[in-house]
């Protein structure tokens, strides 16, 4: 496969995980709320 391809094909992939990455938005990344909160806790009282 040409080099022109593979790059050509790397913008593309690029350009559609970033238009995911937007739709998606804060729920890509949400926080887990009480279930953390526990694990904080707890190495918490273990430092």
């Amino acid at each position: 496969m040409p080099l022109t391809s593979l790059v050509r094909e790397a913008v593309m992939l690029r350009e559609s995980l970033g238009e995911e990455v937007e739709r998606l938005g804060p729920e890509l990344f949400e926080f887990g709320g009480r279930h953390c909160d526990r694990i904080v806790t707890a190495v918490l009282e273990r430092l």
